[in-house]
């Protein structure tokens, strides 16, 4: 992998890292709500994981694919869940994305620490 591809990489990784933890912290919130605060709420974080879902195909030809098919399949499962109050799998399922994500990161930092550019 060149130097290039390891930056681009790590570069939509930690992005895509980002919006992950701030739709973590969203949902803490949203699961407070009650009512109509919460039906407004959901279509808050739809919102968000749309914008993480958008994040993620602009990464595409940067970021794995294998992973981004993992991600994206993440993300359509914690919408399901988010639509169906099962927010006890939205955690779970977030969880594995930030991981799987961090890993991404993990494999490209490497590569950039190796040739000294971190």
């Amino acid at each position: 992998m060149d130097m290039r591809e390891a930056n681009l990489a790590f570069h939509y990784a930690e992005k895509l890292k980002s919006n992950l933890f701030l739709l973590s912290g969203a949902l803490d919130i949203f699961e407070s709500f009650k009512g109509e605060r919460q039906e407004g709420a959901r279509e808050v974080v739809k919102g968000m994981l749309s914008g993480v879902r958008r994040e993620l195909s602009i990464s595409q030809g940067y970021f794995p694919q294998e992973k981004a098919d993992l991600v994206s399949e993440q993300l359509d499962a914690i919408e399901r869940d988010v639509e169906s109050s099962e927010y006890d799998s939205v955690r779970e399922r977030l969880g594995v994305v930030i991981s799987q994500v961090t890993t991404v990161c993990s494999e490209h930092i490497k590569v950039l620490m190796e040739q000294g550019l971190v």
